[in-house]
């Protein structure tokens, strides 16, 4: 998790270098189960993104429910808060 978290907080850093944070948004399907890419920790790496965003500033976070698609809605509790 900690690469991937390092990962998303460098684009974000690079994106916000040359647009303002304010202008920036960030979609993530944490609950994905497609395409072999289900994360062991989905809620941790939710809060974990969440927190590189919310100090980045950056302006607006989609959370989005993917399985939907697949005629199945696994999206958990915690993302409704």
């Amino acid at each position: 998790m900690q690469t991937d978290c390092a990962f998303i907080g460098d684009v974000v850093e690079s994106v916000c270098a040359n647009v303002p944070a304010s202008r920036v948004g960030v979609r993530i399907s944490p609950y994905a189960a497609y395409n072999n890419t289900r994360d062991p920790d989905p809620d941790g790496t939710t809060a974990a993104v969440s927190g590189i965003l919310d100090e980045a500033g950056v302006a607006y976070l989609h959370l989005a429910d993917t399985n939907a698609w697949l005629a199945s809605r696994i999206c958990r509790d915690s993302l409704r808060r």
